[in-house]
């Protein structure tokens, strides 16, 4: 609690932060946040009613200052308790000396610049503005926040434009003053803050290019205009008035003459761009961690832009190079003739050697492409001097396959020029980059006097999660490692190295898990829910370090699976017997309502450092209701579920995300129940068919990584065997991994993939084949088994039954593991202890002729079953 003597500091610039007597105090609670937020910008007591509107709309008056009373209290446990002035229907937040904000405190000082700077232009009253200024560190609550509310978003951005103007009449000001004195350091960080709040401030970039034109950077001051120009047609269709470009000519005339002059008196000679060459090489850069350096460099990284563009544009332009556009924190520049790769190795060796000052160190990737002149009109288009078309975004995909320090080029690049001087070509071989329909063949450029030397494997889609060679693998070697691909099993965690085809989505997924409470993956059986959840999603964020991992499968108690999930992690040393008994007993309480879900999870986050966050994953989220015929228990589950997802929008830093995994089919039985479909509003993700692309790295990814082969034309025969079907997936990975298992000299051949009956056959195949080696007796019995680990559907398709040992007789389950061991089955425990059994895959159902018949002759009395296990 505050002292008398303590100094309570709020900062709602950039990122929002408390500070009681120097010491960082977090305020997890999100509303308790926003309302503390406008009661430090709105100063006269505030009603409670309206403050309850504002900040809960979406509820009923009774409801919404229900919650107001609770946030009030939730501030009340804080060190701003002191200064909380609440009465019956008011509350405001009182000031004081002990009390500092700092947009209250830059507000006022404006106000004092705005009635000084109508009287006084002196010296003193700027410099009491540009430390006022100081206080600006970003926008208002910063510029990612975004409030649930909409009213009080919507005056989270009056406040935002309101500071923008003042802020930059006063960097405006400071601007002009520092040019007429002749500051030019200062003038340029003055316009860069405008441009920073408003980046089409046309006033700003005419003295930014002043700015720079006078401090002997004319390169740099035109390339402002080039800037300004291309955002303003972007965005608006438009172009500079006619007084930026009157500036613009004056400087580049100015800087011809002073080109011509220099020439006269020096022998030194630029190269020249010579005639045009068969092959137009693009070039693409970018600054390595440029998000994180402006984050934690922001001044010195403003300067730091400046000295980044002059060497380029020196070096581009220098070796017969044209720039056709500064993107910021890099380049897209043309070679129609010229020297390309010396002007890589020159610009390579210039950010070496250059003084980065506080940052240190700034690296950039570097890449070059280019393709045949006469495929204009097919690879690129050009339009006067601006070149558009597919080769541009290849050549920005070699780039982005490179580490900072790295010099890039593809197959074409290498082809048509010979390595300069002392320096070597180092072939990275045939590589798919994101984007690009044919895989490009990339080179290394080296040279000993770069300043960098070693790298990591570059960054392609070929090399996402490729593992070590194992040993002996080589064609001559009769050892068969083990297979890389699942078959009818989901991909694991521990598979994620053989991981291939959605990298895209995972992604995709991970921004948004990264961003929501809740995330539900929705696709139709067979489409890969769980493998991109686990070997994708769950193996990223392990790698992270941050993340505390645990799922579950509803089951038919799902409760206890959840339970079953929690309780090793908080008490992870108690042996199996006492983790059930806690098990249970936490069940029951959550059944009860005595312990909310996010309490649990509170605790378990406790003895970890802050920050870290758990991914809870609901696995086959569709097992609620095809398992659990209790309307009632549904409900309640999904509400401990969405009540902690719930809680989260109170909360600055979210302590968790509830990850499920749910078939298409299922969706709007999930929906009926309104608290789960307000919280999967804008947080579902659609798991839709692979592409042929995504098909193809997913067949041949896997065996190129322990150096096994496809004969040549049999990738397109089973990409055009598997279709467009969704649910053939499961069928492409089963026939894979018995294909591996026929491998001749690592190679895997078309006589093996007609023995396994190609895609669609190898499934039933291999089903009937187990079956037919089995007695009579045992077949029967094997009928017996499937049926009853089969869900008939109604009005949905079959699905998958998880059976209890003790439904099964004794011989019965001797046959289960004979099944199992032929990978037709799978067992295992549910929460409670007891062994359980189902069938292996849901392609299994659709997919085997034989069990499809028996369902069909046993349905009937299959539906008329699971009705009466329900009622029971």
């Amino acid at each position: 609690m505050k002292t008398i003597n303590d100094e309570i500091r709020i900062y709602l610039l950039g990122s929002p932060q408390i500070q009681v007597d120097g010491q960082s105090f977090i305020l997890s609670n999100r509303k308790a946040f926003e309302l503390l937020a406008y009661l430090s910008v709105e100063h006269e007591p505030q009603d409670h009613e309206q403050l309850a509107g504002l900040l809960w709309p979406e509820y009923n008056l009774t409801r919404a200052k229900a919650n107001l009373r609770r946030t009030i209290w939730v501030l009340r446990q804080t060190p701003l308790k002191p200064f909380l002035v609440s009465g019956h229907e008011e509350i405001h937040l009182s000031s004081g000396n002990d009390l500092w904000v700092d947009i209250t405190r830059l507000r006022e000082n404006l106000a004092i610049w705005r009635h000084q700077s109508a009287n006084d232009a002196a010296l003193e009253v700027i410099s009491n503005l540009s430390d006022s200024l100081d206080l600006y560190r970003g926008d208002f609550l910063g510029d990612t926040y975004a409030a649930e509310s909409e009213k009080f978003d919507e005056w989270v951005t009056l406040q935002r434009e309101e500071l923008r103007n003042d802020l930059l009449l006063g960097f405006d000001a400071l601007m002009g003053y520092a040019l007429d004195h002749r500051d030019y350091v200062a003038a340029q960080e003055a316009a860069w803050k405008q441009i920073e709040i408003d980046d089409l401030r046309e006033s700003a970039y005419r003295g930014l290019m002043k700015a720079l034109a006078k401090s002997g950077q004319p390169i740099a001051a035109l390339a402002q205009y080039d800037i300004l120009r291309d955002r303003l047609t972007k965005q608006y269709d438009s172009r500079p008035t006619a007084e930026t470009t009157v500036l613009y000519e004056q400087i580049r005339l100015e800087t011809q003459t002073a080109a011509i002059s220099e020439a006269d008196i020096s022998d030194m000679s630029e190269i020249e761009p010579g005639e045009p060459t068969s092959m137009p090489v693009f070039l693409f850069t970018d600054i390595e961690n440029s998000t994180a350096l402006w984050d934690e460099h922001r001044e010195a990284m403003l300067a730091a832009l400046l000295l980044h563009n002059n060497i380029l544009e020196e070096q581009i332009n220098g070796h017969g190079g044209r720039i056709i556009e500064l993107r910021g924190d890099g380049v897209y520049a043309v070679f129609e003739g010229g020297e390309p790769l010396n002007a890589v190795l020159a610009i390579q060796n210039a950010f070496g050697r250059a003084d980065w000052r506080s940052i240190g160190e700034l690296r950039i990737r570097v890449g070059l492409h280019g393709v045949r002149v006469d495929w204009e009109g097919y690879d690129y288009f050009r339009d006067g001097d601006a070149y558009f078309g597919p080769v541009l975004n290849h050549a920005a995909r070699v780039m982005d396959a490179a580490w900072g320090g790295q010099i890039l080029i593809s197959e074409n690049v290498h082809d048509a020029y010979s390595p300069p001087d002392g320096a070597t070509y180092q072939d990275f071989g045939v590589h798919d980059l994101k984007g690009c329909e044919e895989p490009l063949r990339i080179f290394g450029l080296l040279h000993p006097d770069l300043p960098l030397q070693d790298f990591p494997p570059i960054r392609t889609l070929t090399t996402q999660g490729i593992v070590d060679q194992v040993e002996d693998t080589s064609p001559t070697s009769l050892v068969v490692p083990d297979s890389p691909y699942r078959g009818l099993y989901a991909f694991r965690e521990a598979d994620a190295p053989f991981f291939f085809g959605r990298e895209e989505f995972t992604e995709l997924l991970i921004d948004t898990v990264d961003k929501q409470p809740m995330v539900a993956v929705v696709g139709s059986s067979g489409s890969g829910k769980s493998s991109v959840v686990h070997a994708g999603l769950l193996a990223q964020l392990r790698a992270r370090g941050n993340w505390l991992i645990t799922s579950f499968r509803p089951g038919s108690r799902p409760f206890h699976a959840l339970a079953s999930a929690l309780i090793p992690m908080l008490e992870p040393s108690l042996s199996k017997t006492d983790l059930l008994v806690e098990s249970n007993k936490l069940a029951e309480a959550l059944i009860n309502g005595d312990i909310a879900l996010i309490d649990i999870i509170q605790d378990i986050l406790n003895s970890h450092p802050l920050g870290t966050r758990l991914p809870l994953i609901g696995d086959q989220f569709e097992e609620l209701y095809t398992m659990v015929p209790e309307t009632e228990l549904r409900q309640r589950f999904m509400d401990i579920l969405t009540d902690a997802v719930f809680d989260q929008q109170y909360r600055s830093t979210p302590l968790f995300s509830l990850v499920l995994t749910l078939r298409a089919d299922f969706l709007g039985q999930a929906l009926s129940h309104r608290p789960f479909a307000d919280a999967i509003q804008e947080s579902d993700v659609k798991l839709g068919p692979m592409t042929e692309g995504e098909l193809r790295r997913a067949i041949v990814y896997p065996a190129r990584a322990l150096n096994v082969d496809f004969e040549t034309g049999l990738v397109p025969r089973i990409l055009e065997d598997v279709g467009e079907e969704p649910g053939n997936l499961p069928l492409l990975e089963f026939a894979l991994a018995m294909l591996w298992e026929r491998q001749e000299d690592a190679v895997l051949t078309h006589q093996a993939y007609e023995a396994i009956d190609r895609v669609d056959g190898a499934l039933a195949r291999h089903a009937d084949s187990v079956l037919d080696e089995l007695s009579p007796e045992d077949q029967e019995t094997a009928r017996r088994v499937f049926v009853q680990v089969v869900r008939p559907g109604e009005r949905t398709e079959d699905t998958r039954r998880v059976a209890k040992r003790t439904e099964l007789s004794s011989n019965d389950w001797r046959l289960v593991q004979q099944l199992a061991d032929a990978r037709l089955l799978v067992t295992g425990r549910d929460s409670e202890g007891q062994e359980t059994v189902e069938v292996v895959h849901e392609a299994l159902i659709r997919g085997w002729g034989r069990l499809r018949d028996w369902m069909d002759d046993d349905r009937e009395f299959r539906v008329w079953q699971e009705r009466m296990r329900a009622a029971i």
